[in-house]
């Protein structure tokens, strides 16, 4: 909120603003005038009733003013159903029969005057300056016309008390003080309440604008934490669908399931998955979620790269695409089968800066798409086309492994079991270290609640035991199901470093003959080949004797 408006009309609070203070200062001077007004009302009584000077019916009318008054009081103290000025109304009227009491009983020697002020500051304080005038004028006139009926004899005065009040002197004086002390008291009232009112809107303007302000920011945080959490939701979705992509070896299935998920997870149109042919002039689409994408899946769909589609556009270019709205997207590509699309995102599917597909997502909603979801689905992207080529990486490994069995079938058994048998792998953790095992030395224990074996498993055929010992906790089922994956992994693992190691050893092997070959061919003269021969058998195998021996015909 700009500065200059902070403050605007700050001087002019609203009625509610009025109303409210000057009720609870009513409310309070009620109560308190209430109480006072019951312990007055019965002293007064009393001072009547023993007061010998005032006659015997004056002193009746003098008492049922009084309990009059308090009643009054009472009533428009504790009922708040009645109007705020009719409440203040009643009470300056009771203040006015007091002072109207005061100046007939007692003259200007009473408190009728001092009632007449306390009318005059009351009405500055509670309703405003015009009503304060206005009782003043009312307060004069009435000390003028008391004034008069003590001058005329109407009003008898029983007591040379009361002398000085049939002097008009004394009662022009009495009220040019008590006009001269009540504009005293009014202007500095009137001044004060201004700047108290003021004050009230100037405050009720600075909580009217940090509400706003705060209400501002509770929005603002509201929008940000929803942001967070469908960003959240989104990543720990797109976490899922990534690690069970990882899960498939097939590609056809790991692009089919992957298409499904998207879909499901984040509730898209349509979700497809396109592959680049081998001369990447084509992206094929390979799996699709929606019932548009199965039948261009039925029908062979694809599109040709750089030049149709978003689709096109993205596997050319390797950058994301996105079509806000599709029907003005220039290279947005209509396609009947999908009639509701009305936004699309394609992301390059790369692997090693090379892209091998794209993803293709559609919503229904116009400008469903961000940049914060290019950042998130990207990431997904990456890890789709990683998948994919782990799992054709899986596949030829698996096609490999399977000729290389079929071929070699026990010897690659006895291989196995030579190299184990050739080397001692036990290993035995302590709290102090992790040092060398004796043979089965700590395997031979009986399966129970603190003991447990797991086997080492590699194609359904146990490598090794992992023991485990515990005091005073039992192994769980899921306790034993955990260490059995950890098992399962431990084969895996050791499998791998075999086949590392024998390809290495392979690799080891063809290198010395391509060496041993490449210097036998050096040279055209046959002593010269066999010499050659000698000397290199002899450095390769450490031997401490080579014949080699042609045979001649005779030998034949």
């Amino acid at each position: 909120m700009p500065t200059n408006n902070l403050f605007k009309n700050s001087a002019s609070p609203s009625a509610e603003e009025k109303t409210n203070w000057r009720e609870d200062v009513l409310n309070g001077l009620l109560q308190g005038i209430f109480f006072l007004g019951i312990l007055a009302a019965l002293f007064a009584s009393n001072d009547v009733l023993r007061d010998t000077a005032i006659p015997q019916r004056l002193k009746f009318n003098y008492i049922s003013i009084y309990i009059g008054a308090v009643v009054f009081l009472g009533i428009i103290t504790f009922i708040r159903r009645i109007p705020y000025v009719i409440r203040a109304s009643i009470l300056l009227l009771l203040f006015y029969v007091l002072a109207l009491a005061g100046l007939i009983g007692a003259g200007l020697s009473g408190d009728g005057r001092i009632f007449i002020l306390a009318i005059v500051v009351i009405a500055s304080i509670l309703l405003n300056t015009r009503i304060s005038v206005v009782t003043l004028v009312l307060g004069t006139a009435t000390l003028a016309l008391i004034a008069l009926l003590f001058n005329s004899g109407l009003i008898y005065v029983p007591t040379e008390r009361l002398a000085n009040s049939t002097s008009l002197s004394s009662w022009v004086s009495g009220s040019l003080v008590l006009v001269f002390l009540a504009v005293s008291i009014i202007i500095p009232v009137r001044y004060l309440i201004s700047n108290f009112e003021a004050q009230i809107a100037q405050t009720s303007t600075l909580l009217h604008s940090v509400e706003i302000q705060q209400e501002a920011l509770e929005e603002l945080v509201d929008e940000r934490t929803q942001a967070l959490e469908h960003r959240a939701s989104q990543l720990t979705a797109i976490a899922q669908v990534a690690h069970d992509a990882l899960t498939f070896q097939d590609v056809d299935d790991l692009l089919k399931n992957t298409a499904i998920l998207l879909s499901e997870n984040f509730n898209y149109y349509h979700a497809g998955i396109f592959l680049l042919d081998e001369k990447k002039e084509y992206a094929i689409l390979k799996a699709a979620s929606s019932d548009g994408g199965q039948k261009m899946l039925a029908r062979g769909h694809q599109l040709r790269v750089g030049s149709e589609g978003i689709v096109g556009a993205t596997a050319a270019e390797k950058r994301p695409h996105i079509a806000l709205d599709v029907g003005e997207d220039a290279i947005y590509f209509n396609n009947p089968d999908l009639p509701e699309t009305h936004s699309e995102m394609a992301l390059p599917l790369l692997a090693q800066n090379h892209v091998v597909g794209v993803l293709d997502i559609q919503s229904t909603e116009i400008q469903a798409f961000g940049q914060q979801d290019i950042e998130i689905f990207q990431t997904l992207a990456n890890q789709i086309a990683l998948a994919i080529q782990n799992a054709k990486l899986i596949g030829a490994a698996q096609e490999n492994i399977s000729k290389l069995e079929a071929l070699t079938g026990k010897q690659a058994e006895l291989g196995w079991k030579s190299h184990l048998e050739n080397q001692s792998h036990a290993f035995l953790y302590t709290p102090l270290s992790i040092k060398n095992a004796q043979k089965e030395t700590h395997f031979k224990v009986e399966e129970n609640d603190e003991h447990t074996r797991i086997p080492i498993l590699l194609r359904d055929r146990e490598i090794g035991k992992i023991a485990l010992k515990r005091k005073l906790q039992k192994w769980s089922p899921k306790e034993r199901n955990l260490v059995a994956e950890v098992a399962n992994q431990v084969g895996l693992a050791i499998e791998n470093a075999r086949l590392v190691d024998e390809t290495r050893e392979q690799g080891n092997r063809d290198q010395l003959i391509t060496e041993f070959s490449t210097k036998l061919r050096e040279t055209l003269d046959m002593d010269t080949v066999v010499k050659t021969a000698i000397e290199e058998l002899q450095k390769t195998f450490a031997l401490r004797e080579v014949e080699v021996r042609l045979n001649t015909a005779k030998e034949k």
